[in-house]
C-alpha cells in the first residue's frame, strides 16, 4: 500500500476501516470493513458509483453489517492488521495503472471492481463471497 499514491479520500477511508475493525474488535482490516468506511463517506464516490451501476445500497449496507459481524473478535488494545484479502486489494490496486474515475456510465466504474467479481456480478447488491 502505497498511501503517497492515493486521494485524500482514499486515505480517510482506510483511516476510517482500521478504525471500524478497531471498535468492533476485529484483529484484521477486511476488504468489507474498507466497503463500509467508503459507503460512510460525506461526500465520497463510492455510494454514487455503486448507485449508478445498478445497486441497492440499503440492501448491500445489510449483508455488509452481517458480514462484519461475522468476523472474528478479540479483546485488548491490539491495532488491527490486514488481511491477505486486503493486501490482494492494495497491490492490485498498487499495480493498476493511475487514471482517473468519472461516474458518467455504468462502464466507467470497472476499476472500481472488487476483486474475484465479474463484469456481470457489478450492478449486485451481492456482498463478496470470502
Amino acid at each position: 500500500m502505497r498511501p503517497d499514491r492515493m486521494t485524500t479520500k482514499s486515505q480517510e477511508a482506510v483511516r476510517e476501516a482500521l478504525d471500524l475493525a478497531s471498535r468492533r474488535g476485529n484483529p484484521e482490516l477486511h476488504p468489507e470493513h474498507l466497503l463500509a468506511a467508503i459507503l460512510s463517506q460525506d461526500g465520497g464516490a463510492g455510494g454514487p458509483v455503486l448507485q449508478k451501476a445498478g445497486a441497492d445500497l440499503s440492501a448491500l449496507k445489510e449483508r455488509l453489517d452481517a458480514r462484519l459481524d461475522g468476523f472474528p473478535r478479540v479483546s485488548g488494545g491490539a491495532e488491527p492488521g490486514l488481511s491477505r484479502r486486503t493486501l490482494e486489494v492494495f497491490r492490485r490496486a498498487d499495480d493498476r495503472p493511475s487514471r482517473s474515475v468519472t461516474t458518467s456510465s455504468p462502464s466507467s466504474t470497472s476499476c472500481w471492481r472488487w476483486p474475484g467479481t465479474t463484469a456481470k456480478s457489478r450492478g449486485s447488491s451481492r456482498a463478496p463471497a470470502a
